[in-house]
C-alpha cells in the first residue's frame, strides 16, 4: 500500500478489492489521471481512509471479512462527501437496491468497459466537487448571518442608548 501524502492537484481515488487481478487493472487504469490508493479488503481501506482522503472509493461487493456493503456504510459515516462506486460479478437487485439506498454513487457489473468506469468515475467527481462547492456556500452563508446578527444586536444597542440619551435630553429641558 502506498502511504504517502496525496498530492493535492490530483483527485485522489481508493480501489478496494479482495482480487488483485481487478485491484491491479483498476489501478492502471486510473493511474494517469488520478492519485491512486488500492486496499486488499475493507479493514485495510478503513485504514487509508483519514491518511489518503479519497474522493472516490471503488469497491468491490463481494469480500471477505466484511462486504462492499458494510465498508460502504462505514466510509459514508466517516465523510458522506465521499462518492462510492461498487463493482460486483455477482449482482442481485436487493443488493443493487442496499448500495444505492447506503449512498453509493454507482453500482458497475463486471465485466465493465474501460470508458464506462472512466465515464462513472468523472460523474462521482464532479458530483462531489458541487457537494463540497455547495456546503462550502453554506458554511460562508452561516457565518455571514452570524456576523450580520451580530452587528443588528449592536445597532439595535447604540439606537436603545441614543434614544435613552434623548430621552433623558428632553426631560431635562
Amino acid at each position: 500500500m502506498n502511504t504517502l501524502a496525496p498530492a493535492a492537484t490530483h483527485p485522489r481515488i481508493l480501489v478496494v478489492d479482495d482480487e488483485l487481478g481487478p485491484r491491479e487493472s483498476l489501478r492502471m487504469l486510473l493511474k494517469p489521471v488520478y492519485q491512486i490508493q488500492t486496499a486488499e479488503n475493507a479493514r485495510a481501506a478503513l485504514e487509508a481512509l483519514p491518511r489518503f482522503r479519497p474522493d472516490v472509493v471503488i469497491m468491490d461487493v463481494k469480500m471477505p471479512e466484511m462486504d462492499g456493503l458494510e465498508l460502504l456504510r462505514q466510509v459514508k459515516r466517516a465523510d458522506p462527501s465521499i462518492e462510492v462506486v461498487m463493482i460486483t460479478a455477482y449482482a442481485s437487485l436487493e443488493t443493487v437496491k442496499l448500495a444505492l439506498t447506503h449512498g453509493a454513487f454507482e453500482y458497475l457489473i463486471k465485466p465493465f468497459s474501460r470508458q464506462d468506469m472512466e465515464d462513472v468515475v468523472r460523474r462521482a467527481l464532479l458530483r462531489r466537487q458541487a457537494d463540497l462547492g455547495a456546503r462550502s456556500q453554506v458554511a460562508t452563508l452561516v457565518e455571514e448571518m452570524r456576523r450580520l446578527a451580530s452587528k443588528t444586536r449592536e445597532l439595535e444597542e447604540a439606537a436603545r442608548r441614543e434614544a435613552a440619551e434623548q430621552s433623558l435630553r428632553v426631560t431635562q429641558l
